[in-house]
């Protein structure tokens, strides 16, 4: 800690009380505190100067969450966000110092992991409520990253306009908004909706689940070279 310094001691542990008033804001649901347990584990581990493995952080999120709090394993929200994070890190790609610069080189990854936590998710979402909305893996690909670009636009000049009386900052902020609002609607207007079905057994849901992650995680390997552990990178 000390080759760190108290600086970065300081930033990381004001990170995780912030992430964490806002898990306790949000009422604690499984899915913040998720994200509350890995963000706490990596700044931890960012202090410590220690290197992260994405797997690594969710799997102790998930063992930590589970000896708290048993029944969370029963809970639709804690299956549906430990499965789509999963297939975001099995389908992550490390970076390749031999990969062409581009555009197609830089969304490429992105797709990837939106598509392989849909696909993830969608025989979990038949099994838990009969239902399912392939849509939903479009719209996840299209909306995932205009959604951070447009975001916090809104949020920081919506915030930012109002505390300084800056009428034209407001203006900005309140039009990405509706911006990424209208993008939304017109998605969900032009794409099918929900498709009730029947809903598979759970041995069926779980083995769908499996083989989309061991394909996915095989299939990102075969693209970006042999096998590499995931790590998060490191700050400072």
């Amino acid at each position: 800690v000390g080759r760190r310094g108290g600086g970065f001691v300081a930033a990381y542990s004001c990170a995780v009380v912030g992430v964490w008033c806002f898990v306790f804001l949000c009422g604690c649901p499984p899915s913040a505190v998720r994200a509350g347990v890995m963000a706490t584990f990596v700044c931890a581990a960012q202090a410590l100067g220690r290197r992260v493995s994405l797997v690594d952080v969710l799997g102790g999120a998930g063992l930590l969450t589970v000896l708290v709090s048993p029944t969370s394993m029963l809970d639709a929200g804690f299956l549906l966000s430990y499965a789509a994070v999963l297939g975001l890190a099995v389908s992550s790609s490390p970076s390749r110092l031999d990969a062409q610069p581009g555009l197609w080189t830089t969304v490429k990854p992105a797709l990837v992991a939106s598509l392989t936590a849909g696909l993830v998710t969608l025989p979990l979402s038949a099994w838990l409520f009969g239902q399912m909305a392939p849509a939903g893996l479009i719209a996840n690909v299209v909306l995932v990253p205009v959604a951070s670009a447009l975001q916090l636009p809104a949020l920081v000049g919506g915030a930012v306009g109002a505390f300084f009386d800056w009428p034209w900052l407001s203006w900005l902020g309140a039009e990405a908004a509706l911006l990424l609002e209208s993008l939304v609607f017109g998605l969900a207007e032009h794409l099918p909706g929900v498709r009730t079905i029947d809903a598979p057994s759970a041995l069926t849901a779980a083995t769908l689940t499996t083989t989309t992650l061991l394909t996915s995680a095989g299939l990102s390997d075969s693209l970006t070279g042999p096998p590499t552990v995931r790590y998060l990178p490191r700050f400072g």
